[in-house]
């Protein structure tokens, strides 16, 4: 990795850092939610891993938003993009798979392949 793309990294995870608080505005970067059930083709530009108040979580950033992970999810998707160079496309497909151990009850499940 050569010095501009390290420098535009770093810049990258320092944003994300300070959004951990609540208070950063994603004007170029807004929050999207995948819808589940469809399949979605992602130019990632960066990953930024981190942990909340809610755990652990993995972030994804291409050219026109953030995509947060957390949960099964993060560790799904993580499988996946860890040791990856940026940029890299993954297509990820959004499920909820019903629980062998308690009936009635379902957990997110992403399914992602590197294209």
């Amino acid at each position: 990795m050569n010095k501009k793309e390290q420098k535009k990294m770093d810049d990258f995870i320092a944003l994300c850092d300070e959004g951990n608080g609540g208070e950063v505005e994603y004007d170029q970067k807004p929050k999207v939610e995948l819808d589940r059930d469809a399949v979605h083709r992602l130019t990632v530009e960066a990953v930024v891993e981190g942990t909340n108040q809610f755990g652990d979580y993995i972030g994804l950033a291409t050219v026109d938003a953030m995509i947060f992970f957390g949960g099964y999810e993060a560790a799904d998707i993580k499988r996946v993009v860890t040791g990856q160079e940026t940029p890299f496309t993954i297509d990820v497909l959004r499920t909820q798979v019903a629980s062998k151990k308690t009936e009635g009850r379902t957990f997110n499940k992403v399914h992602a392949k590197l294209v």
